[in-house]
C-alpha cells in the first residue's frame, strides 16, 4: 500500500490500528509481494511493542505529518480539545471526497472498538492521539464519550447505507457482509 522508502528511525503512524500509536522503524527489508516490490518493516509501536508489518499490506504514513500526536488536541492540556476528539468520527469514514466504498469500511472498522477492556483505551488513543488518555481525562468519562461515539457511529452507519440504496447497492447485500455489531445497530435504527 505504501509507496515510500522507509528507513531505520523513521517515525511511522498505521493508519489502519491508530490505537497502536506511533512506531519507530528499527529494521528495514526488501521483499516482493505479488511480483510487486515492498519492504518488510520492524517497527517499536508505542501502545503495540514491536511489530513486523509488510508495505504491501500496512497502510502506513509518516508520523511527523499531520498525524494525531501532532494535533493540537493531542499537545494540547485542554480537557475539553480531547473531549471534542472523543465526539468526533475520524475523517476516513466521514471525507465526502474518499470513494463511498472506502467510508463505508472505514466505519465499520469502528464497531472493533467496545466499551469493555482495553478496547476503550484502543478506541480513545485512536480518537485523540495520545499514548495515554487517561492521563487527560477519567474511566468514567471515556465510557460516557464512548456511549455518545456509538450513537454517531450507528447513525452515521444507517446514512451510508441509504446512501448505498440512493447508489444502487443493494443494502440487504451490504448488512449482510457487515459484522454482527453493525447489523445490531442497524435493526435497532430499524434500517
Amino acid at each position: 500500500m505504501s509507496r515510500i522508502e522507509w528507513k531505520p528511525g523513521d517515525r511511522v503512524l498505521h493508519q489502519s490500528r491508530p490505537e497502536w500509536g506511533v512506531g519507530a522503524v528499527t529494521q528495514v527489508q526488501k521483499a516482493v509481494q505479488d511480483g510487486m516490490p515492498c519492504q518488510r518493516l520492524t517497527v517499536r509501536f508505542e501502545n503495540a511493542g514491536l511489530r513486523t508489518v509488510s508495505t504491501a499490506f500496512a497502510n502506513l504514513k509518516p508520523a511527523d505529518n499531520g498525524t494525531p500526536q501532532n494535533s493540537p488536541f493531542a499537545e494540547s492540556d485542554g480537557h475539553e480539545s480531547v473531549i471534542e476528539q472523543l465526539r468526533t468520527l475520524p475523517d476516513d469514514a466521514t471525507d465526502p471526497f474518499r470513494p463511498f466504498a472506502k467510508r463505508i469500511r472505514a466505519t465499520i472498522d469502528l464497531y472493533r472498538y467496545t466499551s469493555r477492556g482495553a478496547s476503550i483505551l484502543a478506541w480513545a488513543t485512536a480518537m485523540t492521539g495520545l499514548s495515554d488518555p487517561l492521563s487527560r481525562v477519567s474511566r468514567h468519562e471515556l465510557e460516557e464519550e464512548f456511549r455518545r461515539f456509538e450513537v454517531l457511529r450507528d447513525r452515521h452507519l444507517a446514512q451510508l447505507v441509504q446512501a448505498a440504496a440512493k447508489e444502487g447497492i443493494d443494502p440487504a447485500a451490504l448488512k449482510r457482509a457487515m459484522p454482527p455489531e453493525a447489523q445490531r445497530a442497524l435493526q435497532r435504527l430499524n434500517h
